[in-house]
């Protein structure tokens, strides 16, 4: 453990070292930002770091601002674990996202496509985006029960089925937007 503590330590600090020597570099404190955390006239790179008040834990964010929007690739750690990786073309999320334990893609800040969440319990889920809206394949395991169906326009409709932990059919259900269809 000391050894991974140590290494992060050193990956970490030289990932600051390289950003330190970049053209346009330059720490800011916390009032450099509002009450939404949003750059007040911010230009260039910049390493943040605040304290969240109320939780109580420090974040660092990394990234690019352009006329005080957020512009291109950014991270952000919460008490030195990468905690988000996004990307952003004039403040609009745009592209790949990992959060947490949740991943997938904007497109012109709407989730677009399968978007993927885990657990370290086994418990997943898979949605499908459009524009933002759930559109298409939908799978969740929660305590080893798998339901499966699918979306459209941001309802539930076709054929819905939940499987025990052994794969055995539990329920079938037919939705028609969003309305539970009796067959």
């Amino acid at each position: 453990m000391k050894y991974k503590l140590i290494l992060f330590f050193i990956l970490f600090a030289g990932s600051i070292q390289t950003f330190a020597q970049m053209k346009n570099y330059s720490v800011f404190d916390k009032d450099d930002f509002d009450k939404k955390g949003i750059p007040k006239s911010l230009n260039g790179q910049v390493i943040y770091q605040g304290y969240v008040k109320g939780i109580g834990y420090v974040v660092n964010q990394i990234g690019e601002y352009k006329n005080g929007k957020k512009h291109g690739h950014f991270i952000f750690f919460i008490d030195g674990h990468l905690s988000c990786e996004e990307h952003y073309i004039n403040g609009m999320l745009n592209g790949y996202s990992s959060c947490g334990e949740s991943s997938g893609v904007y497109k012109n800040g709407k989730k677009d496509g399968p978007w993927k969440s885990s657990s370290d319990t086994g418990n997943s889920e898979i949605i499908t985006y459009k524009k933002g809206k759930k559109d298409g394949y939908y799978e969740r395991i929660f305590n080893m029960i798998k339901t499966v169906g699918r979306y459209s326009d941001d309802k539930k409709d076709g054929k819905w089925i939940t499987y025990d932990e052994k794969g055995q059919v539990l329920t079938e259900i037919f939705f028609k937007k969003d309305i539970e269809v009796k067959i």
